[in-house]
This record gives C-alpha cells, structure tokens and sequence, in this order.
C-alpha cells in the first residue's frame, strides 16, 4: 500500500491547550489514518523545526479555511 506521511502543527488544541504540537498523519488511499508521532512544543517555530528535521520533508502549505481553527499549516 503507497503512503505519504504528513506533520500538521497544531496551535493549542484541546487535548494540548498549554501547547503547540506536532502530529503525524499518515495518508492512503482513500483515508487519513493517525500517526504513532506526537510532539509538544512551546512556540509555533519550535514546531516547524520538528517538522523540517523530519526525513523527506520538502516543504508547507498553510491551513484550509474549512480545517479546525487550530491547525497551522502542514508539512510533507
């Protein structure tokens, strides 16, 4: 099955309100499936270190205005 791992950051979500995090989204077929990969962070710019030291990452594109508010932008 062909994959594409996805890292979206998130700003203070619900489960996390006191952070910023760092999840990874693994993409199929037909499905967004969780990833095992969860990072807390302090700031917006820490999270985007995480998501750039991730292997094969090339770049971002920012939020869709129908994704929850506290999506930031995601990275692949």
């Amino acid at each position: 099955m062909d994959s594409l791992v996805m890292w979206t950051i998130f700003d203070h979500p619900r489960d996390f309100p006191r952070h910023v995090v760092v999840r990874a989204q693994i993409i199929v077929p037909g499905d967004v499936l969780p990833g095992r990969f969860a990072c807390l962070c302090e700031t917006v710019e820490e999270a985007r270190e995480v998501c750039m030291a991730q292997p094969d990452v090339s770049g971002w594109f920012d939020r869709d205005p129908t994704d929850d508010p506290c999506i930031v932008e995601t990275w692949m």
